[in-house]
């Protein structure tokens, strides 16, 4: 006769291990029925929230201020307006170049002209601009070719 003595140790019962393998879930108040849901219920819909709050912001960092307080020889002094954006040539400012001196595409952009925009090529503008957009020139602006 063999007698066979059984024992249960709680860290070798299949329930105490699938406890050990995965870390504890935060509680999080609320959900349906007023009880606490695991944060794993929210994991499904982060990557929405994160997407919906850059999209939120995208807008905000679309528009921008320019300012040229020195002699620059790029179109817009290297910047891009493509809406919503402002470029102010300060009075000791300058734009020199062989293509249009400010070129701006959408709507919402605002130009103000306190120095000067000098271009030298035949088909170049002192500023291009698309419809709605907001130019003020108290500046000089010079085109030839």
């Amino acid at each position: 006769m063999t007698l066979t003595q059984s024992t249960s140790h709680p860290s070798h019962s299949p329930q105490s291990q699938a406890q050990k393998a995965s870390p504890p879930v935060p509680q999080i108040l609320g959900g349906r029925g007023g009880g606490a849901m695991t944060a794993r219920r929210f994991l499904p819909f982060i990557p929405a929230l994160l997407a919906a709050c850059l999209f939120a912001g995208a807008f905000e960092a679309l528009a921008a201020d320019f300012v040229i307080d020195r002699p620059v020889t790029t179109t817009n002094g290297g910047n891009i307006l493509d809406g919503n954006d402002t470029l102010t040539v300060n009075a000791g400012g300058a734009i020199t170049t062989s293509r249009n001196g400010i070129s701006a595409t959408g709507t919402g952009n605002t130009i103000v002209n306190n120095g000067s925009i000098n271009t030298s090529r035949r088909s170049s503008e002192g500023i291009d601009v698309d419809d709605r957009n907001t130019i003020t020139n108290n500046g000089s602006i010079t085109t030839s070719g």
